[in-house]
C-alpha cells in the first residue's frame, strides 16, 4: 500500500506514517480481514453495502432490525463521515471562522477551484 500511494496517488513518502497507513488500511478493509480484497475496491467504486447485497428471507429481516434501521441508508462510505469530521476539526484549530478559512482557500474570490 505504501509503494502505491508514493507510486501512484505521488504522496511523499515522510507523508505516511504508519499509524495513518494502518487506518487507510482498516477503512479499505471492510470485513476487518488481514488483506484488502477485490470486492473491497469494488464496495467503494459502487458505494454498495455488503449487507444489503448478501441478505435475504430471515437474515435481511435481521439485519434490518439489528441496525436499528440505518440497514437500508447505511452507505459503505462511513469513512467520509470521518473524512469530514477531521477535515473540520482541522479548520476550527487552524482558523477562526468557516469563512476566514474558504477566504484563505479561494484566495479571496468568490470560489475555489481544485
Amino acid at each position: 500500500m505504501r509503494k502505491s500511494l508514493i507510486k501512484f496517488l505521488r504522496v511523499r513518502p515522510e507523508h505516511i506514517l504508519n499509524t495513518r497507513l494502518d487506518r487507510l488500511f482498516r477503512i479499505f478493509s471492510f470485513y476487518k480481514t488481514e488483506h484488502i480484497q477485490p470486492s473491497d475496491f469494488q464496495r467503494l467504486i459502487d458505494d454498495i453495502n455488503p449487507f444489503l447485497t448478501s441478505a435475504t428471507g430471515n437474515s435481511d429481516k435481521t439485519f434490518k432490525s439489528s441496525m436499528g434501521g440505518g440497514y437500508v441508508s447505511t452507505s459503505t462510505y462511513d469513512w467520509k463521515i470521518a473524512a469530514i469530521q477531521q477535515i473540520g476539526l482541522y479548520i476550527s484549530h487552524k482558523y477562526g471562522s468557516i469563512e476566514e478559512s474558504f477566504q484563505d482557500c479561494s484566495g479571496n474570490t468568490d470560489k475555489i477551484t481544485y
